[in-house]
């Protein structure tokens, strides 16, 4: 071990007060200090062995110093493995990286996700910083109603969290979002030195995948019925211009509602819509259609002094464009869950639905994979077989019912 653990006692320059215990850390000529809360008098002290003098004739005084005694061999067996785990994983680590882990070793996960949030806040990440204040509550939630150190994290611990989540009935997608979120915040503290190697296979025995959901789309006589549906009360113009959205959505080849709540003006050139898709970064052009121009043209009003081309983000409070988009995606997903009812739909439609829609009508209607995928945006064929993967499991079957009643009518 390149790096040497001393006790020492820091006197007090009053003569007849106590003074303070303190580790002197050695690392390559470099020395650096680490104060305890352990306070004790001089004559009290070995400074040759740096060690404690106990006096057995003062009872309660012996009991006191036999505490702290054991506390500082606790301290440094901690302070030991740190080092050690240190050497193994940070071979190039300095005196004040032992310093910065040993003042945050005891640091709990609602600790370390306030810390993160506050960055996450900064940097207007707001949906993230939601994410993993979420986790932290879930986790403490299955803990019982208890914080728990970071380092106390273990894969027992994490897998036990999985058949918590499990028994409250969550789905495997939702119990992949609490893990992946976790496992990102643990590998933030890794990186921060405040846990090291040894846990690095943490979540290898839960699920941080994706599962197959249920198909999203619905039929083109949904789609049309949604369409002309007729908004007849006053009140109801909020679930108007919901359809009005969803519609514009499936018409713009799918555009995710992210990206058609931040659409700019600027972004239709000679009746082409240019954007860049928020979650991959690629191109899309479209060309607007009479149906994407007529909607467009409804709003248009309700977006003089702004620079959006519908009015999904109204900012004239100067909350944070993000949180205001958050707050629109919430509403509109419980505007379209009202339509679903309304219509008497089976399953409440979502904003999704109108991207998977577009894409199995496409494929009922013979267009080639390779063209879905790219007017979805897709980076690859393999996303896209996702939407499709129920809509080709309703084609086998039609298939095998064509196959079985053409070989009852031949026998």
């Amino acid at each position: 071990m390149r790096t040497s653990i001393k006790m020492k006692l820091r006197r007090s320059i009053t003569s007849d007060k106590p003074g303070s215990i303190y580790f002197q850390i050695i690392h390559l000529r470099k020395v650096m200090a680490i104060t305890t809360p352990y306070r004790v008098y001089h004559y009290e002290w070995n400074a040759d062995k740096g060690s404690l003098l106990i006096d057995t004739s003062d009872v309660n005084r012996s009991r006191y110093l036999e505490k702290v005694y054991q506390r500082l061999n606790e301290e440094v067996v901690t302070l030991k493995s740190m080092i050690s785990d240190l050497e193994n994983n940070y071979p190039n680590y300095e005196a004040s990286d032992v310093i910065s882990l040993y003042k945050q070793k005891d640091v709990t996960l609602s600790q370390y996700v306030k810390k993160l949030n506050m960055e996450l806040k900064s940097r207007e990440q707001f949906r993230l910083k939601r994410a993993y204040q979420s986790v932290a509550n879930k986790f403490i939630a299955f803990n019982k109603g208890k914080d728990l150190k970071l380092k106390e994290l273990t894969p027992l611990l994490v897998k036990d969290f999985e058949d918590y989540m499990k028994t409250n009935e969550n789905t495997k997608n939702t119990i992949s979002f609490y893990m992946r979120n976790l496992r990102s915040i643990y590998n933030k503290a890794v990186r921060e030195k405040l846990i090291f190697g040894e846990m690095r296979n943490l979540f290898s025995d839960v699920f941080t995948g994706v599962a197959k959901t249920e198909k999203r789309a619905v039929r083109e006589d949904i789609i049309e019925a949604l369409r002309t549906y007729s908004f007849k009360q006053k009140d109801e113009w909020q679930y108007a211009f919901a359809r009005d959205m969803f519609y514009l959505s499936f018409c713009l080849r799918g555009i995710s509602f992210i990206d058609l709540a931040f659409l700019k003006k600027d972004a239709v050139q000679n009746n082409i819509l240019i954007y860049i898709r928020h979650k991959t970064r690629q191109k899309l052009e479209i060309g607007l259609t009479p149906e994407i121009i007529e909607i467009i043209d409804r709003y248009a009003s309700y977006c003089k002094d702004s620079p959006y081309l519908v009015p999904i983000i109204r900012n004239d409070s100067g909350i944070p464009d993000r949180l205001l988009y958050e707050n629109a995606l919430r509403n509109q997903n419980n505007r379209l869950k009202k339509i679903s009812e309304m219509l008497n739909l089976s399953k409440p439609i979502t904003t999704y639905v109108a991207r998977h829609s577009w894409a199995t009508l496409a494929r009922k209607r013979g267009i080639p994979l390779s063209l879905i995928s790219q007017g979805l945006g897709h980076e690859s064929e393999k996303t896209t077989r996702i939407y499709l993967d129920s809509f080709n499991m309703e084609i086998l079957d039609w298939v095998n019912k064509e196959v079985i009643t053409y070989a009852r009518k031949i026998s």
